[in-house]
């Protein structure tokens, strides 16, 4: 089983995904194939990766240089712009 999941927003550096919950395995569960299939359309060493999780809460995937799955950051957005702001913040103002 995969996830169901669309981009809703691609603005570089900046790509959004949002589980679509449609019964099948979660982007959570499912987040290294999610990654892969995303990599087949966008070049993911360019990216930074929020997604919209089954219950509407916007957090982060933390990528390698490879453009891998490295781990999850968490942002507990409830809106996309306030997500992107939120990891502006938090992970791109780190020295």
């Amino acid at each position: 089983m995969k996830a169901d999941f669309q981009v809703i927003h691609h603005e570089l550096p900046f790509l959004v995904i949002a589980d679509l919950n449609q019964g099948n395995m979660s982007v959570t569960n499912d987040i290294y194939n999610v990654v892969k299939e995303l990599s087949k359309e966008y070049d993911m060493t360019q990216h930074h990766l929020i997604y919209q999780d089954s219950e509407s809460i916007f957090d982060a995937i933390d990528l390698d240089a490879n453009g891998n799955f490295a781990d999850f950051k968490p942002l507990r957005c409830t809106d996309m712009s306030t997500a992107i702001e939120a990891y502006k913040t938090r992970y791109l103002n780190q020295a």
